[in-house]
């Protein structure tokens, strides 16, 4: 491959040159590219120690993005590897649109302290190193490398601004790199081990060269690696020549399930026709997400009149605190969509503790539909995400049924503490018509 000239410590890698299907030319507005990761892969040496190897690897045209690091008693004993799958629009920005969590487990599923290594979007893993108790032993400390991903190349960091690590305070003697070589990523992480009983001892990559495939999504919705496809529904066309932007209604309001924990009481944001949700804010004080959000528009095809705000926007999981608003609350999860986009799905993370009771909020995802000018729903695979630093575990997606946008939302919370957080939400779904 062909490094491209520049100067300072950025390094560009000519990768569609050389990739068969890849497109040079710039897009129009209708083309999407997809990340592209071929089967064949180079194994990089062991950073540690090791000869018995377990491979964690992701679906096809998806690359490493995240790794979680689980200890008990001393011993290292699981990895879980996260691996995404992106688009690229016409101006380079990544979306994704799968995301696939595989493990290795020799706790029994027990397995303890955690630490994680989160990379940046759309940020792909090329070099890692290891570090070690001492000479031949046991993992305690990480540091990575990562390189961004373009539709037209990979962006290489360095060690300034595209490392991340962690160390246990038994971390003692650090390994050399190892890189995936040749414009490459990682899209699967070997795992050295022994056996009886199981201890972790060092790490590789398994690279592959990242690539881009143009197609068409024709204005309706992008199917992409692991999107599920455009949501549609239709509604009558109620006329045109009025003037301002057209407005709709919703009937046959309806539940989801929950995604997240449920617990023992709940609070309900339930605002009628014609409006719905396009973003959700999610705060919290003191690693206790107390309150939540909803912002509101009307149902409409091109700018929107805002829908109502107020205190029948807000829960509040704690009401003997009487705190509205974001005063004193330190950290948000505060996702939004453009006008005349509404919400048809979201997805909540919680902190990992082994007592589900004590899980709380620590990230969320949303996915949303356009109101098309026949007011016709047009989904995208688009996925916004915001997670705090002790996000663990990713519940399922909740997905309004066709035709249907997020009207109202439930948040779930424990009113038997003396500081009750939130733990979960379900939404409610009302047809557009």
């Amino acid at each position: 491959m062909r490094p491209l000239t520049g100067s300072g410590p950025l390094l560009f890698v000519a990768l569609l040159a050389t990739l068969p299907g890849a497109l040079q030319a710039q897009p129009s507005g209708s083309t999407r590219w997809t990340l592209t990761v071929p089967g064949s892969a180079v194994n990089t040496p062991v950073t540690g120690v090791g000869n018995s190897i377990e491979t964690l690897r992701g679906p096809a045209n998806t690359v490493l993005t995240r790794m979680e690091f689980f200890e008990r008693n001393d011993r290292p004993c699981q990895v879980r590897a996260t691996f995404a799958g992106w688009e690229f629009d016409a101006q380079n920005r990544a979306h994704q649109v799968s995301e696939t969590v595989r493990t290795f487990d020799g706790c029994n599923g027990n397995g303890g302290s955690r630490q994680t290594i989160q990379i940046d979007a759309p940020d792909g893993v090329w070099a890692l190193r290891a570090c070690l108790r001492r000479q031949n032993d046991r993992l305690k400390g990480l540091q990575v490398k990562a390189a961004r991903i373009r539709r037209n190349g990979v962006q290489f960091r360095g060690v300034s601004n595209g490392v991340t690590s962690w160390e246990r305070s038994n971390c003692n003697q650090w390994s050399g790199f190892v890189e995936c070589t040749g414009g490459r990523v990682a899209r699967g992480l070997r795992i050295a081990r022994e056996t009886n009983p199981v201890v972790i001892t060092g790490l590789a990559l398994e690279c592959a060269d990242p690539g881009s495939a143009a197609q068409q999504t024709a204005g309706t919705g992008v199917v992409g690696i692991g999107a599920r496809g455009p949501l549609t529904g239709t509604v009558p066309n109620p006329g045109a020549g009025s003037s301002g932007p057209t407005t709709y209604g919703w009937t046959s309001p309806s539940w989801t399930s929950v995604s997240g924990e449920t617990a023992s009481n709940s609070g309900i944001i339930d605002r009628p026709s014609p409006y719905a949700i396009k973003g959700i804010m999610v705060a919290e004080s003191g690693d206790r997400p107390h309150l939540i959000h909803v912002t509101l528009e009307t149902l409409c095809n091109g700018v929107c009149p805002d829908g109502p705000s107020g205190a029948a926007n807000w829960l509040n999981s704690d009401p003997e605190n009487d705190v509205m608003g974001l005063g004193g609350f330190g950290q948000s999860l505060d996702l939004s969509l453009d006008d005349d986009h509404y919400i048809t799905a979201i997805q909540v993370c919680t902190s990992g503790q082994n007592n589900r009771d004590r899980r709380r909020i620590k990230g969320l995802r949303i996915w949303g539909a356009r109101l098309g000018n026949q007011g016709q729903l047009v989904g995208s695979s688009e996925m916004h995400e915001k997670r705090r630093t002790n996000c663990s575990d990713w519940y399922p997606r909740l997905e309004c049924p066709a035709g249907k946008v997020a009207v109202g939302l439930r948040g779930y919370f424990d009113g038997r503490r003396d500081d009750p957080f939130f733990t979960g939400l379900a939404m409610r779904c009302g047809r557009v018509g």
